[in-house]
């Protein structure tokens, strides 16, 4: 398991998206567990299969576990919130090249186009 560091304050801000709509961007943390299992579940099959390259309905204990504890280093996860609502989830883990991450974003479907990602 990753161990969970704090991100630095200036990573969270609010920003005005494409349509002028503004959005919470900040740092993942463990007590999201919740909020992420229900964004996923909200996602279209479309979007998770863009997201994954598969089909996955549900997340699992062990990927809720990984997606929400990051060491905002080698792996740093961003949210935006609206409300008390998750609608957008982009992060990267670095590889074993320092120099290269896997890099994900994923934002819900009603909130696409909106310049989140």
């Amino acid at each position: 398991m990753t161990t969970t560091t704090l991100a630095p304050p200036y990573w969270t801000s609010d920003v005005v998206l494409a349509d002028g709509g503004t959005v919470l961007i900040r740092p993942i943390t463990p007590a999201d567990g919740p909020a992420l299992v229900a964004f996923h579940e909200q996602l279209s099959p479309d979007t998770v299969y863009a997201r994954f390259m598969s089909a996955k309905p549900s997340l699992s204990p062990a990927e809720v576990e990984r997606f929400t504890h990051v060491d905002n280093d080698a792996r740093v996860a961003l949210v935006a919130e609206l409300g008390d609502r998750l609608i957008g989830v982009g992060r990267y883990d670095r590889t074993d090249d320092d120099r290269q991450a896997e890099v994900a974003f994923v934002v819900a479907d009603e909130h696409q186009g909106r310049g989140i990602g």
